[in-house]
C-alpha cells in the first residue's frame, strides 16, 4: 500500500511540475534552439514544356534559433541541409540542398505541458543534383513551408516536438547543363525534433 502511495504521489508531483515549468518555456524574452529531423516524400514538375514529373524522398537536418517577441510567439532564423533521391529523365539522381531562412511559430494551450503549435518557414537556398556518368545539375531555389504540430515540454528548458509540414519550392536553373530546367517542387513531411529554451 505504501509503495502505491509513493508512486501516486510521484506521478502527481511530476505532472504538476510539468505544468508549472511548461508555462515558462515560451515566455516573452526567451530564446529557443531546435534541432529537427525531417522525413519527406514529394513530386517535382519540370518547367520545360514536357510536364515531366519525378517522385522523390529524403531527409534533412535543420537548426533553428528563435526568440519569443511575446508570450508563445517565436520568430527566428534557421539553416537546413537536405538530402534526397529521385529519378529525372530516367536517370536516378541524388540531391543535396543548403537552405536558409526565417520562421515564425505560435504555441497554444499555454498552461499545458503538451502544446499544439502552427508555424511557417520561408527562405532561399542552393541545390546540386548528381548522378553517375553525368554532370551535376545546379539550381537556386525559394520556398515556403507551413506546418502544424505538438510540443511536449518536460521542464522549463527542454521540449520535444512532432509536426507535419508541406513544402512549396521553386527552382531556377543555375548552370548550362542540357537537362537543367526550372522546376516546381512540393512535398509532405514529418518533422521530429528537440528544443532547449534559455
Amino acid at each position: 500500500m505504501r509503495v502505491k502511495t509513493v508512486l501516486f504521489s510521484f506521478l502527481v508531483i511530476s505532472l504538476m511540475s510539468s505544468v508549472l515549468f511548461a508555462d515558462t518555456a515560451t515566455d516573452k524574452g526567451k530564446f529557443m534552439a531546435d534541432v529537427n529531423f525531417y522525413f519527406f516524400n514529394g513530386t517535382t514538375t519540370m518547367d520545360d514544356g514536357s510536364d515531366t514529373e519525378s517522385d522523390d524522398s529524403g531527409l534533412d537536418v535543420a537548426f533553428y534559433l528563435g526568440y519569443f517577441i511575446m508570450n508563445d510567439l517565436e520568430v527566428g532564423a534557421f539553416t537546413e541541409v537536405d538530402y534526397s533521391a529521385s529519378e529525372i529523365y530516367d536517370i536516378e539522381r541524388t540531391t543535396k540542398s543548403n537552405l536558409y531562412g526565417l520562421f515564425a511559430r505560435y504555441y497554444l494551450m499555454r498552461e499545458m505541458p503538451v502544446r499544439p503549435f502552427a508555424g511557417i518557414n520561408a527562405g532561399i537556398g542552393t541545390s546540386t543534383n548528381t548522378a553517375t556518368g553525368t554532370e551535376d545539375m545546379n539550381w537556386d531555389l525559394t520556398f515556403v513551408i507551413p506546418s502544424v504540430g505538438v510540443s511536449y515540454f518536460i521542464n522549463e528548458h527542454v521540449g520535444f516536438h512532432l509536426a507535419a509540414a508541406y513544402n512549396i519550392s521553386s527552382y531556377t536553373e543555375d548552370d548550362d547543363h542540357v537537362y537543367t530546367t526550372d522546376m516546381d517542387h512540393t512535398h509532405f513531411g514529418i518533422n521530429l525534433g528537440t528544443s532547449i529554451s534559455f
